[in-house]
């Protein structure tokens, strides 16, 4: 899905980051979910790419290494790996997703409860 707007990041700033790919600019709104209770955090995606997202968050909120992000712009589930962290920013690695439509597993089916609560619409 392309969220970019009409300012995209070049190619040297993707590689200062230690990324392949290039995100486009955004400002959506998405939400971290993480740990066996499915704690969930609001924040805003900056950037947004195939394999990977830029969110921008308090600096003092802590990041688990691996979560669900949820996006207010399908109904995606996709599994993060923190890559870096630097004050209000974190760079996330996409390495999975799951389809919130007719979840079969509870924790998807969990994951969709939260996308229905606190997206909007």
């Amino acid at each position: 899905m392309d969220y970019s707007d009409t300012r995209q990041e070049t190619r040297d700033e993707a590689e200062a980051e230690g990324r392949r790919d290039v995100r486009g600019r955004v400002f959506l709104g998405v939400i971290v979910v993480h740990g066996e209770a499915l704690i969930a955090l609001s924040c805003r995606a900056r950037d947004w790419s195939e394999r990977g997202a830029r969110l921008e968050l308090p600096a003092l909120t802590v990041l688990p290494r691996y979560f669900w992000l949820l996006s207010a712009r399908e109904e995606v589930a996709h599994r993060g790996r923190l890559a870096w962290r630097r004050g209000d920013l974190a760079g996330v690695t996409f390495i999975g997703a799951r389809s919130l439509v007719d979840p079969a597993d509870l924790e998807t089916r969990s994951l969709r409860r939260i996308w229905l609560e606190r997206m909007p619409r």
